[in-house]
């Protein structure tokens, strides 16, 4: 980024992409545990489905749950993002039309969050943006 101030909702961003980050990576770290203690109980791996009311479960759902709650604030504040963004390069450019164009693009790329070539490029356009 050209300038080292930050927009509150750059910053939102990159502080919920940290948690993501961390809560996939601890859930990603446990699947290895529990794949190392389904080889013990003879359950082929990888993502062995340990025996109902085995003490690794509560572990295990309790990481997922977080990495789901994580993901979703992350895409929360990507579209907040967005919105900030898009409001901030309409202050220096376009016409009426364009900002309706516009809007409704990112509107779809909103939604569309599986399409992460889309996603991921208006990401980076919007961290790029000056404060």
């Amino acid at each position: 980024m050209k300038s080292s101030k930050f927009s509150a909702q750059q910053l939102a961003y990159a502080a919920a992409r940290a948690r993501f980050d961390a809560a996939y990576q601890a859930s990603q770290d446990y699947d290895k545990l529990m794949d190392a203690e389904c080889e013990k109980l003879g359950i082929e791996t990888p993502y062995g489905i340990l025996p109902e009311g085995h003490a690794m479960w509560t572990e295990a759902q309790r990481l997922l749950d977080a990495q789901n709650a994580a993901s979703k604030a992350m895409y929360a504040a990507a579209h907040q993002l967005f919105d900030w963004a898009t409001s901030e390069t309409f202050k220096h450019c376009g016409t009426t039309q364009q900002h309706t164009d516009i809007r409704a693009a990112v509107a779809k790329v909103k939604e569309m969050a599986w399409v992460e070539k889309h996603f991921i490029e208006l990401l980076d356009m919007s961290m790029r943006l000056a404060a």
